[in-house]
């Protein structure tokens, strides 16, 4: 069994080991830089979630924003001592279930057509696997995501969604994650 709980300031005991997972989980071009992170914290549309279990023990982590038409799930990631265990499948079905109005979501994965190595492209291919399992689907449209910080390169990436968005908003949801996400991440 295990408990989300929302962390709203750095100083909040879960901040540390749940930070842990956020910076061995992605690469720096793939994350915000620690004190980004921290200035988001207290924002209402932005939610860091420490997942722990029975023993207070952080697992994992899910992090994502509410807009008003959908939801962006930016980061989920388990611990590498929890994988294999279920735990992430099952705190996606969670976060889907419990969602205000059930409003689409949408997430960023890898490509899987880019010219990396084998590795790296089973690595892709498992996780754009995993968010099919869930019900997600996989967008064709095209898309890049914008550097986190001056100095970070932009990453071409694929889009996924749960419940039909991208259809007709394409171009909303993608200028809503550009503005909101990645140039303005502080102002409402």
């Amino acid at each position: 069994m295990f408990t989300f709980h929302r962390i709203i300031d750095s100083s909040n005991p879960l901040f540390v080991p749940a930070m842990d997972i956020y910076i061995n989980s992605f690469p720096d071009d793939e994350r915000r830089r620690i004190e980004d992170v921290e200035k988001l914290l207290s924002k209402d549309f932005y939610h860091f979630i420490a997942v722990y279990d029975e023993r207070g023990r952080v697992i994992a982590i899910l992090v994502y924003w509410q807009f008003t038409s959908f939801y962006y799930v930016e980061y989920l990631a388990v611990s590498p001592k929890y994988k294999a265990h279920g735990f992430g499948s099952q705190i996606m079905k969670k976060f889907l279930e419990k969602r205000h109005l059930n409003l689409p979501v949408i997430l960023e994965v890898e490509k899987i057509d880019e010219d990396v190595p084998e590795y790296e492209l089973l690595i892709r291919k498992r996780r754009v696997k995993f968010y099919l399992n869930l019900g997600f689907t996989l967008s064709d449209v095209p898309y890049i995501q914008p550097p986190y910080a001056p100095g970070l390169k932009e990453v071409p990436l694929a889009l996924m969604q749960f419940g039909d968005i991208l259809t007709n908003n394409a171009l909303e949801v993608i200028n809503t994650l550009h503005n909101r996400v990645y140039l303005n991440p502080f102002e409402k």
